[in-house]
């Protein structure tokens, strides 16, 4: 059953805990996913805003709505792109690890913990889970064996590329449904959410 938190959002449409199965701000893997996570943190900012003195409350108060909006549109969607996957038991927090390294190769267990910004015991959990299901392997690194790599196999690839798919699809859908001037306006939108997220 969906519940109403305090700032009139659906529990279901919040995002999950930042655990290593649910990672937390993902610049770099799952798009959706980790935009949705980094505006959460951006309400802190409208908190701010409300109170600081060089805003009228009018103009902080609208801020602070159209923030709300767009966080709950945006964790809608996530939860949706969320919906289509390669592998449905697999967990978010996994899949991101994937597709990090995909998008930016071998990492060593350190890396991936600092990149997913949870521990490496959590990430070490994450990474054991996947090797057992053949989607990654590690590796000693050539130069330091103490160091140990950890990249994608082929199997580990062919996920990401099958659930990208799915993803890119579901949306290319929705978008043909949409008339011209809606799509430029996602397009726009798009590039506005890229510059946001790098901030």
């Amino acid at each position: 059953m969906t519940t109403t938190v305090a700032d009139g959002s659906d529990a279901a449409d919040e995002p999950a805990p930042l655990t290593a199965e649910v990672s937390p701000e993902r610049v770099d893997g799952d798009p959706a996913i980790r935009l949705a996570l980094y505006l959460a943190r951006l309400m802190s900012y409208a908190k701010h805003y409300m109170t600081s003195p060089a805003l009228s409350s009018e103009t902080s108060g609208d801020l602070a709505h159209e923030a709300a909006d767009f966080r709950m549109a945006t964790f809608r969607l996530a939860r949706r792109l969320r919906a289509h996957r390669a592998v449905d038991s697999m967990s978010d927090g996994q899949f991101a690890v994937l597709a990090a390294l995909s998008m930016h190769g071998g990492h060593t267990l350190g890396e991936l913990a600092d990149r997913e910004r949870v521990s490496s015991p959590s990430m070490n959990r994450t990474v054991n889970c996947l090797e057992e299901s053949g989607y990654i392997t590690r590796t000693p690194d050539e130069s330091d064996r103490r160091k140990v790599n950890i990249d994608l196999t082929d199997a580990g690839r062919a996920v990401v590329e099958e659930t990208v798919r799915r993803r890119d699809l579901w949306l290319e859908s929705a978008f043909s449904t949409l008339d011209n001037e809606q799509r430029a306006t996602l397009a726009r939108a798009a590039e506005i959410m890229r510059e946001v997220a790098s901030r």
